[in-house]
């Protein structure tokens, strides 16, 4: 194999080898040996037992003996040009971090070309992380030291036996069975006494405590005391749901009531209503107002959820219609049935109206925004052959 340029000249003679593009250049196997090119001249005139690439680093390994456990190893760095370590006993990569131990010492090269010391016999650990950044912790007598994986800072230092970052630098932290939130600098935002913590949506989590349910807002830090019978839901930014003595109700984040706990179950529908059923019939609620919107709903099926906007048809009293959390009614409740035939993108709605003393169905097509688009009366006989009950 060899390597030819655009005017057909040799770059790379003809040999016995085997080549493979590597990062700033090729990289040759012959006689059992890796050769580099596009890299200083000490480094490509030299012969390798083995070559191992890693993001901006690649891990050298001497030609004589490869595979003999104790062989020095090298460190050589793509963004410095130059070899950053060598004559190490041992070398790894990991988490886009390169390891790197010698003597009685570890090092640490992050990406971003900061490097951190510790003894050789430090176990570092990594941690989930709902953030971009990666983080890793290492023990250190009573304590465990929270380190960022691509600066490098110290972050903080706190008994813990797991650890794991849930999102706007905080961290959820075990000690036994009992759970606490700290930041990043390690301030303790809730003890670690609470049974279970955990995600309940968007920077938001779920709290409980002597089978008590509360919850936590990470970016307002909002702290809903753990008081209810059930985990709290949050309806919309300003109030959420929660269960006392056998009922919904809905509270604000100072935890004053919002409304009667008298609900059977609560829904999201949008940032002033919900969905609640009471006396086994649905209602849209406005919480603000404290009034029923729209209310004799025996069910209801949902359309889409796209983009924010619910859709549903609704089954009120005998008759259907169509209703958004955003637009309010689209179709008014006046049919006998209402089937999406279109997609929950593009919605096309089959109305069908019976009128039983004629023996004769009225069907209308509506488009998405309750536009008439056609109408028609089917005698019995004609109405079965276009309704198909699948």
């Amino acid at each position: 194999e060899g390597v030819l340029d655009g005017s057909l000249e040799f770059t790379i003679e003809l040999n016995r080898q085997r080549i493979t593009k590597a990062q700033n250049g090729w990289m040759l196997e012959r006689e059992g040996k890796y050769f580099l090119t596009g890299l200083p001249e000490k480094i490509a005139g030299k012969g390798f037992g083995n070559v191992q690439f890693y993001g901006n680093w690649i891990k050298l390994q001497p030609e004589s003996d490869p595979g003999i456990p104790g062989q020095d190893f090298q460190l050589y760095d793509l963004t410095k040009k130059k070899i950053v370590n060598d004559r190490l006993d041992s070398l790894r990569f990991e988490n886009e971090l390169a390891f790197a131990w010698k003597n009685d010492s570890l090092k640490v090269y992050l990406s971003s070309g900061f490097v951190l010391d510790f003894a050789a016999g430090t176990n570092v650990n990594f941690m989930k992380s709902a953030d971009s950044t990666e983080y890793f912790f290492v023990a250190e007598k009573n304590k465990k030291i929270v380190f960022d994986a691509v600066t490098g800072a110290k972050l903080f230092a706190y008994d813990f036996d797991e650890i794991e970052c849930i999102g706007n630098a905080v961290f959820l932290v075990s000690q036994g069975n009992k759970k606490g939130l700290v930041t990043e600098t390690g301030k303790v935002i809730l003890p670690t006494e609470y049974a279970a913590i955990v995600p309940a949506g968007k920077g938001i989590v779920s709290l409980l405590k002597d089978k008590k349910f509360g919850m936590y807002h990470l970016q307002t830090k909002k702290l809903l005391k753990p008081v209810y019978d059930r985990n709290v839901s949050l309806i919309s930014a300003n109030f959420l749901a929660a269960y006392m003595d056998g009922a919904y109700g809905f509270i604000g984040w100072d935890s004053k009531p919002k409304s009667k706990f008298e609900f059977e179950e609560v829904r999201p529908w949008n940032d002033s209503s919900a969905l609640v059923r009471k006396n086994f019939r649905w209602m849209i609620y406005n919480v603000h107002s404290a009034r029923v919107v729209l209310d004799k709903i025996k069910d209801y099926r949902e359309v889409s959820d796209l983009s924010g906007e619910k859709v549903v048809i609704i089954h009120q009293d005998l008759f259907y219609g169509v209703v958004s959390n955003k637009r309010g009614e689209i179709i008014h409740a006046n049919f006998s049935d209402i089937v999406n035939v279109g997609s929950e993108e593009d919605p096309m709605y089959f109305a069908e109206k019976n009128v039983e003393e004629a023996g004769i169905s009225v069907v209308i097509y509506y488009d998405k925004n309750g536009k008439l688009l056609r109408k028609q009366a089917y005698e019995e006989e004609e109405y079965e052959k276009i309704y198909c009950t699948k």
